[in-house]
């Protein structure tokens, strides 16, 4: 009787972390372009937005291998393994081959955790200033959010990177 009820409170617990981690995911791609990027990686970011909508506009392709060559540059990249560089913005109109299913549609799956932190740190006016959160909800994620913090920091070696290139 008693590992029913903790049975059920585990999925409960697992449903509301799931919910949480939805809700910030969604709040994380709205904030991105407007909150949390710097000067200096926004060419990168409106890089991946083209190549996203161009992905979507070829939806066609699985090949997740394809190597694309922009029309403006001799230049080559390998987009299965690796996002082109941000220094030669990419446009759909100066992409020669058809661009595979190879970035996640939302940048929460692209950005990494120190972009989460600093979403982190915003979150509170962030989730003031978004209509669609209720009081009584915003108040479950900041529950929340501590346990979330201390987990990032016990896995701080896997989830983020040790060094850094300048764009």
């Amino acid at each position: 009787r008693e590992s029913e009820h903790n049975l059920k409170e585990l999925k409960r617990l697992e449903r509301e972390w799931v919910e949480m981690t939805d809700c910030v995911a969604l709040v994380f791609d709205q904030a991105l372009p407007v909150h949390l990027l710097f000067c200096q990686e926004r060419g990168q970011y409106d890089s991946f937005r083209k190549l996203i909508r161009a992905q979507i506009k070829n939806a066609t392709v699985t090949d997740s291998d394809a190597i694309c060559t922009s029309v403006n540059s001799s230049e080559s990249c390998k987009v299965g393994n690796a996002p082109c560089s941000s220094a030669t913005p990419v446009t759909a109109a100066a992409i020669k081959c058809t661009i595979p299913n190879f970035l996640p549609q939302k940048m929460s799956e692209i950005y990494g955790c120190e972009h989460l932190l600093r979403l982190f740190i915003r979150l509170p006016s962030v989730i003031a200033a978004t209509p669609t959160i209720s009081e009584v909800y915003a108040r479950r994620i900041f529950s929340k959010l501590g346990d979330f913090v201390r987990f990032l920091q016990k896995h701080q070696s896997e989830l983020f990177a040790g060094a850094y290139k300048k764009p």
